[in-house]
C-alpha cells in the first residue's frame, strides 16, 4: 500500500544513520509461526533487525515466555544508493545461503537493517500457492 511505502521512507530517512530500511506486519495467525515461506524476524530495542529466519524467532521455550511479538518480513525494502552499491559487491554470505534469507548478507556484513511496522498486511508470492493469495488480496483492496 502506497501509505506503507511512505511510512518506510519517512521513517528511514527520519533514523539518524540508517543506509537500508524493511517492512515488517505483526504475525496474528498461528499457521504464519511454522510456515517456512513465512519469514520471521527478530527486532533489537531501536526497532532495527536481529536476526531473519523462515523458523520461528524468538523461540518461546516456556509458557511465561510468551509475551513477544512474532514479526513478518514484507519483504519490501529502502536502500540509500551508495548502501546498495555496497551490497552488491559483497558476495553471498553463509547464513543467506543457509535460510536463502539475502538480507542476511546485510546482518553478516556488520550492518544494520531499519525495521518499519506496516498497517497493511501484504503477502509475498515465492511459491505457486501464493498466487491465489495475492490475487484475493489484491481483489480485496481493489488493485
Amino acid at each position: 500500500m502506497p501509505v506503507d511505502l511512505e511510512r518506510l521512507i519517512q521513517k528511514a530517512l527520519k533514523t539518524r544513520d540508517t543506509k537500508g530500511a524493511t517492512l515488517i506486519y505483526k504475525i496474528t495467525n498461528e499457521a504464519e509461526l511454522h510456515d517456512p515461506n513465512v519469514v520471521k524476524v527478530t527486532l533489537n530495542q531501536s526497532s532495527q533487525a536481529l536476526y531473519f529466519s523462515r523458523s520461528l524467532i524468538p523461540f518461546p521455550r516456556s509458557p511465561q515466555s510468551s509475551n513477544f511479538n512474532a514479526w513478518r518480513h514484507l519483504g519490501v525494502y529502502f536502500f540509500k544508493r551508495d548502501f546498495l552499491l555496497q551490497f552488491d559487491r559483497w558476495s553471498q554470505s553463509p547464513l543467506e545461503q543457509t535460510e536463502q534469507l539475502e538480507q542476511l548478507r546485510i546482518l553478516e556484513n556488520g550492518e544494520t537493517l531499519l525495521c518499519v511496522e506496516a498497517e497493511n498486511d501484504g503477502v509475498g508470492v515465492d511459491v505457486p500457492q501464493d498466487v491465489a493469495l495475492a490475487e484475493k488480496l489484491m481483489k480485496k483492496q481493489r488493485l
